[in-house]
């Protein structure tokens, strides 16, 4: 067999393994990242693998593999933000922006910390999250 045909050879295969490697489950990627959190997300799969409405399924696999993505913050520095947003919808429109930035002047972010939410956020959080979203997709016209 001539080399340059090896060399054909060898690259399909090495982009085929490459490929079927990188074609793992998402979901089981993102139970992977959870850790120690893993039990509380398999609770989120397990409540909605025999539900009626398979949308709650497929919307609770969606979340599952994009949380290694994203995150949230907690701390001190959070809790001067949001008492400052709730603060905000207190007022009329023209003057939030005022009232915010009043407010938020001395928050001290230094003690706010970002967390992945794989790795952060339990089963009756994202089940009641999942349940609101989905009664309300099915009620919109």
């Amino acid at each position: 067999m001539p080399i340059k045909s090896r060399n054909i050879i060898f690259a399909v295969g090495a982009a085929l393994s490459i490929s079927i490697s990188g074609c793992r489950d998402d979901v089981e990627r993102a139970l992977e990242c959870a850790g120690d959190n893993r039990v509380e997300i398999e609770k989120v799969l397990d409540y909605f693998k025999d539900d009626p409405n398979p949308l709650k399924l497929r919307a609770a696999k969606y979340l599952i593999k994009n949380m290694p993505y994203h995150h949230h913050y907690r701390g001190e520095g959070v809790e001067y933000y949001d008492s400052a947003y709730m603060a905000m919808s207190r007022v009329p429109y023209q003057m939030r922006d005022s009232v915010f930035s009043r407010m938020i002047k001395d928050a001290d972010m230094r003690h706010t910390e970002a967390v992945s939410d794989i790795v952060a956020l339990n089963s009756d959080y994202l089940i009641e999250a999942i349940n609101e979203a989905c009664e309300a997709w099915e009620k919109t016209p």
